[in-house]
């Protein structure tokens, strides 16, 4: 007959009611930190917003040519493969503003395509994993649920952050925002107060660097309802009318780019390559057929 033990208790974790409500009251103050912090930055980029829009226009180039990229989408997706309604789902892409309170921060969608397949791949799927693991592998996606489409186009302006001389004009400007005194202290209360160390400014190229390319950006829209420093990078870049932004991939040594539909002129496109479906109603992606698919989107 078999003998039954009685397993030992293992205690996983231990608080009190005080600590619930303890963390309630930080969150709060965390999300009121981080709103007062995003207003008043946003006030004082918008006394100086010309000259920004000016200096990202300065640093654009163009006009840019791709050939051969590739965009993944999952499979029951892959009729309308030039649709940027993903963008539009919180926490968005690194370089758009999605779905997190439109009333306030107004969104925007970006058509996120790689140079090549393995930067595709991982760009959509989180990189490449520990030894024999693939990107596939560790998102838990099965390989035949996804396609890997096609594409090429012209772009009539970018900002290349390969080329980060091109935005020591448009540094200059925001490492010379400063906030008033009074407001200062009062974040600096309130950041001690949310018991969190209080952000800095943007001041150096490095400083830039670090936060277009952060690799926890989605804590920002996630964690306390508001875009994260690239996303608002992607906004001044979008409010200047460029067509996009060409970017370093962090899981590979590829290039992407995040593409403004609404900003495209007329000879800027994007279009598949090669032979498609008949099925496909949008093939090309341009000022003529942005309108269409931009009224399924509800925006």
């Amino acid at each position: 007959m078999a003998k039954h033990f009685r397993a030992k208790p293992i205690l996983l974790d231990c608080f009190h009611a005080v600590d619930v409500y303890r963390t309630a009251a930080i969150r709060d103050k965390c999300l009121r930190y981080h709103s007062e912090l995003y207003n008043a930055l946003a006030i004082e980029r918008d006394k100086i917003s010309d000259c920004l829009k000016k200096a990202l226009l300065e640093a654009a180039i163009g006009p840019f040519k791709f050939s051969g990229w590739q965009r993944l989408v999952k499979y029951r997706y892959s009729d309308n493969p030039l649709s940027p309604e993903g963008s539009l789902l919180e926490p968005g892409g690194r370089f758009n503003i999605p779905d997190i309170n439109p009333l306030r921060f107004p969104r925007f969608p970006a058509l996120y395509i790689a140079e090549d397949r393995k930067t595709a791949l991982g760009e959509a799927l989180g990189g490449e994993g520990d030894g024999a693991m693939s990107a596939l592998d560790c998102a838990l996606v099965k390989r035949e649920s996804i396609a890997v489409i096609s594409l090429e186009g012209e772009l009539d302006s970018v900002i290349d952050l390969n080329k980060a001389e091109r935005l020591e004009p448009f540094l200059r400007l925001i490492a010379g925002i400063s906030l008033p005194a009074e407001k200062e202290k009062l974040l600096a209360d309130m950041g001690k107060a949310a018991e969190i160390e209080p952000m800095q400014l943007v001041r150096t190229m490095d400083e830039l660097a670090n936060a277009l390319f952060a690799g926890e950006w989605r804590r920002m829209p996630m964690l306390y309802d508001i875009p994260a420093q690239c996303q608002v990078f992607g906004q001044l870049v979008f409010n200047a009318g460029i067509d996009g932004i060409v970017y370093p991939s962090r899981v590979s040594p590829g290039n992407c780019i995040a593409i403004y539909p609404r900003n495209l002129i007329p000879g800027s496109y994007v279009q598949l390559s090669g032979a498609v479906p008949a099925s496909l109603k949008i093939t090309r992606l341009d000022r003529v057929s942005w309108p269409a698919m931009r009224g399924t989107l509800d925006y």
